[in-house]
Order: structure tokens, then C-alpha cells, then sequence
């Protein structure tokens, strides 16, 4: 084709929906009629997705400037709350704004879609659609009401039955083990990264966040610095060592800890501890909203790492909170410091 096609809607004489099409200069121009606007417009769309004109703004729509839901932000990603234009259901929209002439930034972001495209499971949000401008990147996805797993955990004061924490463990396991066949390594699971469907105590959690996923094969290692938050960093890339798959087991195996003890795994016991990082690591500012999202702000990450290098396992937190044998082994298989005795998902 000499050009791109042209499609124009329009509503002609005789009360039919028109569509114009132009498929270059050296061929006819034709028409297509409808008796229903709904039909026009499903064709114009599909005509306009083919030929390359495919924008947002023709299938979603957001909120305008004065009731627009910001779901969350970071750097230069924004996550807003957005509707499929012609059915009204709920979905989220998640902006990546690029620096200009970065070429290797849209080659990650690029890799995030294709990634997310393979994780079709009941336990990964699905990817529906995405669109690439010249300054962004908007990619469409399941609207999950309960917000990330942090939330629903400090909405419940970090209370969960036994029995609820490890069904949303094993649920989590699922995804990623589905995703550890794929050959996909997360890299980036944590309280934030995880989504529930809903705020009910039946609610499914999935995993979201693939801007670091990558593909790796059998027994493959990598030795690059991990973007998931240092709290849940595997020992191996705190001494910068080079990780697998089992890195994300390690990960899983710290919320798993957090969601059956109310405090994360690691503690300084030592005879010099200091206050302010006991004060920081207790259950009481983990719970609290502010201080959950901002608690490295209290800690220095340096100290974190030292601690996660220097972990034993510690089932005093699981014990006194009478957690059964069968969770506390399960946490301890996960969190093993070498991860050639680490629990994997497949």
C-alpha cells in the first residue's frame, strides 16, 4: 500500500453508518454501510487497529481532571483507573513516560509486555491491551478493587487467620509457579507488587509488576542488580552474587512470613542492636499506612542487607502467634540462605 489506510466514520443519507476507506492511490476507494452505530463504530475500530491508527483514547477512556483516581506513581509511571469505553468495566491504566531517544528503556518496556502476555493465569493480572506513542507508553489491565496485598493487610491490622495467609500463599505459589515454567523470573515480588480482586476475606491475589521479569533458561544465572525492594532481596544479591529463579522463592517465602507473624524476617538480636532499627523493624510502624510505604526511610539500606546476609531463621515471631509446625517448616524451606536447599515452585 502506497499509504496507510484511512478510515472516516460518518453518518450518511438514508440513515446508514458509513465508513470510508482509502487504501492508497492506485487502488479504488470503497464504502461500507451499517444499519446500527454500535456495528460502525466496532468496525471503524477494528479497521483503524489494522492500519495502525490505534490510540487509547478509541477504546478507554479516564475520568476527567476532576474526579481522575490516581492508583499509585512511581518515577515516571502514574496508574490510573480508567473504563473500556463501550462496556463501562473498571480497568487500570498504567502510564510509562520515556526520556527522549531512549531506545533501551521502550526495549525494556517492550519486554514487560511480551512478558506479561505469556502469564496468562488466574493468579497474574492479565495485560489487555497496550499502545505506544512517541512520549509514552499506556499499558491496559484487570482492575483489581483491593488494591495491593500491603493494604489489604493493614486494612485487617495485619490479623490473618492461619488458615487465610496460607491460602493466599498457596494461591500466590500458583502464579509463580506457572510463571517459573515459563522461564520468567519476577524479580520483583513484594507487599506492593501483589494485587487482590477485591477486600473480602475470599479476595484472589495477583502478581503485577513485570517492568524487571526477564527470561531465563534451565540453570541459568544473572549477575545484575535487582530493582525489588531491599526488605525482600534474596542473600545471594545482597553479597552480589548471581541469583536464579530461586531468588523470587525467597521473596515469597518473606511475604509468607509477614502475612503469618506481622514483622518481616529479619531482626538485629546482637548486643550492640540498635534502637532505632528494632524501632523501625517492629510490628507497630510496619502496620502503620505511612511508615509501611516509607520505612526505609528509617532504615539505612546498607543495615537491611547486613541483616538479610547475616539471617538465621528465627521461629519465635511464628510460634508465639501458634502457627502450625507445617507453616513454620514451609517459611523455613523458603527462606533458606543457600538456594541450592531453597523450596522452589517447580
Amino acid at each position: 500500500m502506497d499509504k496507510p489506510i484511512e478510515v472516516q466514520g460518518n453518518l450518511s443519507y438514508q440513515n446508514l453508518y458509513k465508513i470510508d476507506i482509502h487504501l492508497g492511490d492506485r487502488i479504488r476507494d470503497f464504502s461500507l454501510y451499517f444499519p446500527k452505530i454500535e456495528s460502525c463504530t466496532k468496525w471503524k475500530r477494528a479497521l483503524s487497529k489494522a492500519s495502525g491508527d490505534y490510540r487509547l483514547s478509541d477504546y478507554y477512556s479516564l475520568p476527567n481532571e476532576n474526579t481522575e483516581v490516581i492508583i499509585g506513581t512511581s518515577g515516571r509511571t502514574e496508574v490510573k483507573k480508567g473504563i473500556h469505553t463501550d462496556s463501562k468495566y473498571p480497568i487500570a491504566i498504567k502510564t510509562i513516560s520515556l526520556r527522549d531517544k531512549d531506545f533501551s528503556e521502550a526495549d525494556v518496556i517492550e519486554n514487560e509486555i511480551y512478558l506479561m502476555r505469556m502469564g496468562i493465569h488466574q493468579n497474574v493480572v492479565r495485560l489487555l491491551d497496550s499502545f505506544r506513542t512517541a512520549t509514552e507508553f499506556n499499558l491496559v489491565l484487570e482492575w483489581e478493587r483491593g488494591g495491593t496485598l500491603q493494604n489489604y493487610l493493614v486494612e485487617r491490622n495485619n490479623l490473618l487467620k492461619e488458615v487465610r495467609a496460607k491460602d493466599i500463599a498457596q494461591k500466590l505459589a500458583l502464579g509463580i509457579e506457572y510463571l517459573h515454567e515459563q522461564g520468567i523470573m519476577i524479580d520483583n515480588i513484594n507487599l506492593r507488587t501483589i494485587l487482590m480482586n477485591d477486600q473480602t476475606n475470599d479476595s484472589v491475589p495477583r502478581i503485577s509488576n513485570f517492568s524487571r521479569a526477564r527470561t531465563l533458561d534451565p540453570n541459568q544465572q544473572i549477575h545484575e542488580r535487582s530493582a525489588n525492594q531491599t526488605l525482600f532481596l534474596a542473600p545471594e544479591i545482597c553479597e552480589n552474587k548471581p541469583y536464579d529463579l530461586k531468588a523470587d522463592c525467597w521473596a515469597f517465602g518473606v511475604v509468607l512470613y509477614f502475612m503469618l507473624a506481622s514483622q518481616f524476617h529479619i531482626t538485629d538480636e546482637t548486643e550492640d542492636a540498635d534502637p532505632a532499627f528494632e524501632t523501625a523493624m517492629s510490628p507497630r510502624n510496619l502496620l502503620d499506612r505511612t511508615k509501611i510505604e516509607s520505612k526505609q526511610q528509617y532504615l539505612d539500606d546498607k543495615e537491611i542487607r547486613k541483616g538479610i546476609v547475616n539471617y538465621v531463621f528465627n521461629e519465635t515471631p511464628l510460634s508465639k502467634r501458634q502457627k502450625t509446625t507445617s507453616s513454620i517448616d514451609l517459611v523455613q524451606r523458603l527462606l533458606a540462605k543457600d538456594p541450592a536447599k531453597r523450596l522452589t515452585m517447580h
